[in-house]
């Protein structure tokens, strides 16, 4: 399993490190990044979601990748995600390896422009924050993988809107994380690894 999980983290590295992500400007649009984060355990791949404390002020209750609000002291939305991610999972920046980013998305009710990107978390344990995250949820890739997104197409100011979501098990994954999901598991389509995940 060791060779098969470093062939596979090979391959995203060699396919994602020359990815040109679609940037939105940042006008009019508050700044924030997130972790996409692959977890490999028990001879198997996952995402890292977190469901979002009640506590919260934006997003409270949902489940949505790792990260949050750009800070002034951040260099750059890199260091927001991986900041943010830290004190969400309780884990150490050298736990974290940043492949690339992935493309923009933008929460329409917040009106946050949220940058990804796709990173690999190498921890046997987390301790998240409580009054940030009320737990931690992996999800298999391989189970997102064999399902396709469930579409709506919404109509507002004369302009379509598409809105994807995930199911898995009781677990919804809607809005930008969803949208954000989507494009991970296109490219992972597109760059033919998919097969490497279900097996």
């Amino acid at each position: 399993m060791k060779k098969k999980y470093e062939l596979l983290i090979k391959n995203i590295i060699e396919k994602f490190n020359n990815y040109k992500p679609k940037e939105i400007p940042f006008s009019n649009y508050k700044k924030s990044s997130v972790l996409v984060p692959i977890y490999q355990k028990n001879n198997n791949f996952f995402i890292i979601f977190i469901k979002r404390s009640l506590l919260l002020k934006h997003h409270k209750g949902e489940v949505s990748f790792p990260g949050g609000m750009h800070d002034d002291k951040d260099i750059n939305l890199t260091e927001t995600a991986i900041r943010e991610a830290k004190e969400e999972l309780g884990i150490k920046k050298n736990n974290i390896k940043i492949i690339s980013a992935l493309d923009d998305a933008i929460t329409v009710s917040t009106n946050f422009l949220v940058r990804p990107y796709l990173s690999l978390i190498n921890c046997k344990k987390f301790k998240p924050n409580p009054y940030e995250v009320e737990k931690i949820i992996l999800i298999p890739i391989k189970n997102l993988l064999i399902q396709n997104a469930k579409i709506e197409y919404r109509i507002s100011n004369n302009q379509i809107s598409t809105n994807y979501s995930f199911y898995y098990r009781n677990i919804l994954l809607w809005g930008a994380t969803a949208r954000i999901l989507n494009n991970f598991l296109t490219m992972l389509r597109k760059f033919d690894l998919d097969k490497q995940f279900i097996y």
